[in-house]
């Protein structure tokens, strides 16, 4: 499982690929979004989100990063977080789900000099 410190900033990046051992696929065209919820639930609507984003792909890109800057990452207690991404072709409609989820951890000290 991925494990995140409180008070520091996260990145995480969408790549897509046919398989396993093709090369990563071209997103241009495409829509990507991200959520990160304190669990997974059948909520179809994002309103108990933690923490919502969205990126159109407007160019030739084989990965995109979101990051989730320190002003939200202290919000988070020590647990267990899902997040997820949903990305859609906009030009075929084909629309697929990827999740995960990751441990966030308090950090050993919080001195800062």
């Amino acid at each position: 499982m991925l494990t995140l410190a409180r008070w520091t900033t996260w990145s995480f990046t969408f790549k897509k690929r046919a398989s396993a051992t093709a090369s990563l696929d071209d997103l241009n065209g495409y829509k990507i979004w991200f959520t990160i919820k304190n669990q997974k639930d059948a909520v179809a609507l994002d309103t108990g989100a933690l923490y919502t984003a969205d990126y159109t792909v407007a160019s030739s890109m084989t990965s995109y990063t979101f990051t989730v800057p320190t002003t939200t990452t202290d919000d988070f207690s020590a647990g267990t977080y899902v997040y997820g991404f949903r990305y859609k072709n906009i030009a075929t409609g084909v629309e697929l789900p990827a999740d995960g989820s990751f441990e966030v951890v308090n950090t050993v000290t919080n001195r800062n000099s």
